[in-house]
């Protein structure tokens, strides 16, 4: 009876220890992925605005020169 419980005790932390350990791997693997996928979304936000800015700029210089030209 008494080999029987320390079988318990010494099979049950093993479990819970490996089954955190699991949890552990896939929350580091669920935060890198996040990580890289907000990463990717600030580069792609940073590129698309500073491509508006260049469009914009571009734009401004068009007009400048059509007045110019205009007057």
């Amino acid at each position: 009876m008494p080999l029987k419980r320390v079988v318990q005790f010494t099979t049950v932390p093993m479990f819970d220890h490996h089954r955190i350990i699991n949890h552990v791997t896939l929350y580091i693997q669920s935060s890198t992925f996040l990580y890289k996928f907000s990463s990717l979304l600030q580069r792609l936000i940073f590129s698309s605005y500073l491509i508006s800015n260049y469009l914009f700029i571009t734009d401004l210089e068009k007009h400048r020169d059509f007045k110019i030209t205009a007057k």
